[in-house]
Parts: structure tokens; C-alpha cells; sequence
């Protein structure tokens, strides 16, 4: 009998690593099928023509931009040289790594005696679920230009604290400077993280006041710093005075918390209704049954959960007041929370690992393979069906866009200069690929359309056709 529990324990760590290595598996298979679309046209286009540190200048002055703008132009100057794919999967890899090297430095300062393969393969869940489960799927991670400016750069967060975490502040104060240098959305969920991480050493250690120096504080003051370089840039409220024009929402007490409660609503019932954001949970469970660690009854109690719960909150609400104020509007693109969902998506495996270890003290280990057995089957069917079902259909949409630059390429050679106009191409699957939109009344052109025009340099002007 503890030989079949042996092995079937044996066989259910097989499969919660097949699990968690799945996320991986499954985007880089995808990658495979992504295109170059809008920006990612524009930028390399752009990069060429007036050089990098010059369009940055530009961009400065004219459009959203911050010092991480010079990378992307520099990643984006390659653009005609190396495949989607390969950007897709560097930057995926790029933050499995730091969020690893944060994982391995958070468990080795605090003893909480996580294996350097439990640490992998966890960073390899958490960064994968999020990137599988978020709510602007490709837009944020297949969109190159997308995944270098809401995915890549998180790793400096990764890099940031788990140097301040061993003390080498300068190492700490350097990547908190430059991800204030990300989005202004993520400057405000990280002040809301380390204003409840205060609030909760505060009430927690009543000498935490003579136990705080200033050098240990300096990282958090070069991130601020680098946020208030980031607000000096005069072209980030040209991007947001376009989004007022649009928008009139008068800001007062009353909008404003009728806003946060709309946004909050609205995050509700996308978690409630993507299946893709709910197997979290369970994951996390069974990952708690099976290895029966008890570091997790230890480590993960109520008050530091209710904790985690509090600083999302904060977050979110420090992310929707940010936003209400600069754009003044709930109906903003989904990719805006991405940086929200990987902090909530981790506090879902938490709260299954808890749920886990309540599991466990009513269930022996035999009932407890059983549950983990099927529970691993049942999912990794689920994720298999859907990634046949998204295979298919970003393959069909790779061979008919490819089709459809091969076509404009062979205009461009035949010395065509009558308007082209295109098919719309078929769905893209979790690519979220952003199709050329037809021109309203009255407007002779678009950006993404000047897109196409400039990377391949064309000699007509191109349309969609309306469906």
C-alpha cells in the first residue's frame, strides 16, 4: 500500500511539473505564429530614419516617453532583422530569470527553504500563468513593442528589490530609478505596496521606527526620484491632454469613487467569467497537497494574507485614481492592469497553497493523490484542448497575413500606385493581433495604416474593406 502511494505521488509531482511547465511550453508555441504589427513597424521605421537618442528627443518633446523608451528604440531598430518570436521569447525568459533571482534571494533571507527547482518552476508558473491569464493576452505579450513596455521592464522591479533585499543599495537604487521609468500606472500600485508594507511593519514591530535608516530607505527615494523625472517629460501630457479631449468627466470626491468602484466592478466580472484567471486557485492548491510543506502554515498566516489582500487594494485603487486623473476615464485598454494581475494572480496561489494545507489535516494521503491525480488530468486536458483550439487559429491567421504582405510586396514590385484595398484578416487567437481599422468620414489616413506604408516602403496607399 505505501509503494502505490509512493508512486502515485511520484507520478502527481510529474504532473504538477508538466503543469507548471505547460505555461512555458504554451507561449513559446504560439510566439512561433506571431507577426510585427503597428508600432512595431512605426518604431523601426522611425529608429532608421532619425536615429535613436534623436527620436527619443523627439518623442520628449511630442509624445509619451521616459528613459526606457531609448531600450525599446534600440530593441525596436532590429526589428527587419530578428523574428517576433525572438524578442517574444527573450523577454518571457528575461522576466522567468529575475523574478527567479527575486524568488531564490526572498526565500534565502526569510528561511523559507524553497529547493532552487521548486523557486524555477514556480517563477516559471507565476510569470507564465500571467502572461496566459492576463486580460490583454497578446496585446501585452506578443505585441512586441507591448511586451517591451508592460513585461520587460517589470524586471527591474524583480532586480530591485531582491538587491535591496541583500542590502547592495546602489545596485537596488538604480532599477527602482529606472522602473519609475515604466508606466505611471506601476509608479502608483509600487507606492501602494511599500505604503501598506509600512503600514504593516508599523503595526507589527512597535520599534520599527528605530530599526529604519535612511540608507535602507534610499532605494524607495531613487525610485521616487526617477518618478519625478519621469512627470518632467513634457510630451507624457501631450498623450494625455488627447485622452481629455475625448473625455469629460469632471474630477471631484463623488466621480472619482464612483470611477475606482466602476473600475473595481468591472475587474470583478472579467475574473469571474475567464476561466483562464480562476485555475489559479486550484493550481495552487493541489501544488500545497502534494508537498505538505509545512513553511506554508507557518509562513502564510491570516494576518499576512489580510495583508497581501489590503496592499492589492491599495494598489489598485493608487493605479485607478492615477489613471481617472490623467485620462479621466474607466475605459481604458486591458494591458492596463497587467502589472495589477501578476500581483493578483500570485495572491490567488497563495490563498490556494492556504487552502491546501486546511485540505490536507482532513484527508489522508491516499484520498489525497486521488484528488491531485484527476484534478492534474482534468487540466491538463483543459489547457491542451484550448491550445489546439488557439494553434489552429493563429496558424490560419500567420498563413493569411503572410499571404497578405507577400501581395503588397508584389504590388511594390510591379510599380503599383492605385490604393490597395485588404481583406481583413481572420481571427488571431491569443495573438490579439491589432487589425488596420477603417478610415471614418472625412479621414484620409491612420497611424497604423502610415505603419505599413513606411516599414515596407510602399508606393500606394492601402484600406481595409468593411465587413
Amino acid at each position: 500500500m505505501n509503494k502505490n502511494i509512493k508512486l502515485t505521488k511520484k507520478i502527481n509531482s510529474f504532473l504538477i511539473y508538466i503543469i507548471f511547465l505547460f505555461f512555458f511550453i504554451n507561449y513559446v508555441l504560439i510566439s512561433f505564429y506571431n507577426v510585427y504589427q503597428n508600432d512595431d513597424l512605426t518604431f523601426y521605421a522611425d529608429v532608421n530614419k532619425e536615429g535613436i537618442l534623436r527620436l527619443w528627443w523627439i518623442y520628449f518633446h511630442w509624445w509619451e516617453t521616459n528613459l526606457n523608451s531609448i531600450i525599446m528604440f534600440a530593441m525596436t531598430k532590429f526589428v527587419r532583422f530578428i523574428p517576433p518570436f525572438a524578442y517574444n521569447i527573450l523577454i518571457f525568459t528575461t522576466n522567468i530569470l529575475s523574478f527567479n533571482f527575486f524568488l531564490n534571494t526572498l526565500s534565502n533571507k526569510y528561511e523559507l527553504k524553497l529547493s532552487t527547482i521548486k523557486c524555477f518552476l514556480i517563477s516559471i508558473f507565476i510569470i507564465g500563468v500571467t502572461y496566459f491569464s492576463c486580460s490583454a493576452q497578446g496585446n501585452v505579450t506578443y505585441w512586441v513593442v507591448g511586451q517591451i513596455v508592460y513585461c520587460l521592464f517589470l524586471s527591474y522591479l524583480f532586480l530591485g528589490i531582491s538587491f535591496w533585499m541583500k542590502n547592495k543599495i546602489i545596485s537596488a537604487s538604480f532599477f527602482l530609478f529606472m522602473f519609475a521609468h515604466t508606466r505611471i500606472n506601476y509608479d502608483a500600485i509600487f507606492i501602494g505596496l511599500f505604503f501598506s508594507y509600512f503600514i504593516y511593519k508599523l503595526f507589527s514591530n512597535s520599534d520599527t521606527k528605530k530599526k529604519i535608516e535612511l540608507k535602507e530607505l534610499l532605494p524607495f527615494i531613487a525610485f521616487l526620484f526617477g518618478l519625478i523625472s519621469y512627470l518632467m517629460i513634457p510630451g507624457n501630457y501631450k498623450r494625455a491632454e488627447l485622452y481629455n479631449s475625448t473625455n469629460e468627466s469632471t474630477i471631484s470626491i463623488f466621480n472619482l469613487s464612483y470611477l475606482v468602484l466602476m473600475a473595481a466592478k468591472d475587474s470583478v466580472f472579467s475574473f469571474i467569467s475567464n476561466w483562464k484567471q480562476i485555475i489559479i486557485l486550484p493550481i495552487g492548491i493541489l501544488f500545497s497537497i502534494l508537498y505538505k510543506d509545512s513553511k506554508i502554515e507557518t509562513e502564510l498566516t491570516k494576518p499576512r494574507l489580510l495583508w497581501f489582500a489590503f496592499s492589492l487594494i491599495i494598489a489598485f485603487i493608487g493605479q485607478a485614481l492615477v489613471l481617472l486623473i490623467s485620462i479621466k476615464t474607466t475605459n481604458y485598454s486591458p494591458r492596463i492592469y497587467f502589472f495589477f494581475e501578476f500581483l493578483f494572480f500570485i495572491f490567488l496561489f497563495l490563498i490556494g497553497l492556504k487552502i491546501g494545507v486546511k485540505i490536507n489535516k482532513f484527508i489522508s494521503d491516499y484520498f489525497s493523490n486521488i484528488i491531485i491525480y484527476i484534478t492534474s488530468i482534468f487540466l491538463l486536458s483543459l489547457f491542451i484542448y484550448d491550445l489546439n483550439n488557439n494553434i489552429r487559429k493563429v496558424r490560419k491567421f500567420n498563413r493569411a497575413y503572410n499571404k497578405r504582405i507577400e501581395m503588397l510586396l508584389d504590388y511594390k514590385n510591379k510599380k503599383r500606385t492605385e490604393p490597395v484595398f485588404l481583406d481583413p484578416l481572420p481571427e488571431s487567437g491569443s495573438l490579439s493581433f491589432m487589425e488596420i481599422k477603417p478610415l471614418k468620414p472625412g479621414q484620409n489616413t491612420a497611424s497604423d495604416i502610415e505603419a505599413y506604408i513606411q516599414y515596407y516602403q510602399l508606393p500606394y496607399r492601402i484600406y481595409i474593406k468593411e465587413k
